[in-house]
């Protein structure tokens, strides 16, 4: 890759929207502090972040924030890659997750 930086959201092997196979450290160190950010997110009952993903392929991503569970609120967003659309994946998820909203 030299000194161009290749994103995430690149074109890896598998196409546009897909991750490359092989990634860099820095990258791989985002990645961790992402997964660090999130549960912290959680764990201070904040929000959170999921991927929606199914036999190790990502589809997607869900997330909830602005969090009051006194208030039974939250904001919700996701994103669902092309492909993966009208297949189910992120529907109604909340229901199970137990925060009752």
């Amino acid at each position: 890759m030299g000194a161009r930086r290749r994103s995430l959201a690149g074109s890896g092997p598998r196409g546009p929207g897909h991750p490359p196979l092989a990634l860099p450290i820095h990258v791989f160190e985002r990645a961790q502090s992402w997964v660090a950010y999130e549960l912290d997110r959680w764990e201070q009952e904040r929000g959170g972040g999921w991927a929606i993903a199914r036999a190790g392929s990502l589809l997607g991503r869900i997330a909830i924030g602005s969090l009051a569970l006194d208030e039974a609120r939250a904001e919700v967003s996701y994103w669902v890659l092309p492909e993966a659309r009208g297949r189910g994946v992120a529907t109604c998820p909340w229901r199970h997750c137990g925060l009752g909203l």
